[in-house]
C-alpha cells in the first residue's frame, strides 16, 4: 500500500509514488528507536517497469512498534507524523496484481519480524546472551580466541558481559555451550520462516495470504 504525494527535489525532480521497504530498531540511550526506509519513484510506472528508485532514504524515529503488516503501518505512520510524507495518501495496490502484491509485502512483513526476533536475547543454559548480529559475531571471535588460547595451554576462558550486563567469566565449553544453543535457537526461527514462505507462495487467494502470520 504505497504512500502518494508529490514531492519537489532542490534538483527540480518531482517523486510521486513512495513505498516502505525496510523497518528496524536500533537501541538508543533513549530506548528502542524505529528507521523505515523510503523508496521513492517519479510515478508507479517506473515503480512497476522495474525501475530504480529515484531516492532512497532513512526516516528515523517513526512512532512504530513491531506488528504484522509491518510495511503498510510504517506507511501509515509516516503520513501522520510531520515530516516529508505528511499528509500524503495510503493507496491500494493495483488489483491485477493482487495476489503477486500480497504475496511480497507479507514475506517482506514475515522477514522483518523474524530478524526482529531473532535479533532478541536468547535464553542459555549458562545465561542470557545479546543475539544482535554484532553481537552473535562477538561471541563467535571469543570463543575462537579461547580456543586458541587452550591449544596453547593457556586459561581456556574469558570475560563476557551478558544481556543483563552481568561481567562473568565464562570456560571454554561454557562459551561453546551457550553458541550451539543460541544457534539452534536461531535456526529454528529461519526453519519457522521457511515454512511461512512455502505457506504464503502456495496461497491461492489474498484472504489465503494474510491469514499467513507470524507467531
Amino acid at each position: 500500500m504505497p504512500i502518494t504525494k508529490t514531492i519537489t527535489l532542490a534538483d527540480g525532480v518531482v517523486l510521486a509514488y513512495h513505498r516502505a521497504v525496510r523497518v528496524a530498531w536500533t537501541d538508543t540511550p533513549m530506548g528502542a528507536k524505529c528507521i523505515v526506509t523510503v523508496n521513492s519513484w517519479v510515478n508507479q510506472a517506473q515503480h512497476d517497469a522495474g525501475a530504480d528508485p529515484y531516492r532512497s532514504e532513512a526516516v528515523p524515529d517513526v512512532p512504530l512498534t513491531p506488528q504484522a503488516g509491518i510495511f503498510a503501518a510504517a506507511e501509515a505512520a509516516l503520513v501522520a507524523t510531520a515530516g516529508p510524507w505528511s499528509g500524503g495518501t495510503v493507496a491500494a495496490v493495483a488489483s491485477g496484481t493482487a495476489l503477486e502484491a500480497a504475496q511480497a509485502r507479507r514475506w517482506a512483513e514475515i522477514k522483518v519480524l523474524r530478524d526482529i526476533e531473532i535479533a532478541e536475547p536468547k535464553m542459555t543454559s549458562v545465561g542470557m546472551f545479546d543475539a544482535t548480529p554484532e553481537d552473535q559475531n562477538n561471541l563467535s571471535k571469543v570463543i575462537a580466541l579461547v580456543q586458541i588460547a587452550a591449544a596453547r595451554a593457556l586459561p581456556a576462558q574469558a570475560n563476557y558481559t551478558l544481556a543483563d550486563n552481568t561481567r562473568v567469566t565464562l570456560t571454554l565449553a561454557e562459551l561453546e555451550q551457550a553458541a550451539l544453543e543460541m544457534g539452534a535457537q536461531v535456526q529454528a526461527l529461519h526453519d519457522q520462516g521457511i515454512e511461512l514462505y512455502e505457506a504464503i507462495y502456495s496461497a491461492e487467494t489474498v484472504e489465503d495470504v494474510e491469514a499467513v502470520t507470524w507467531d
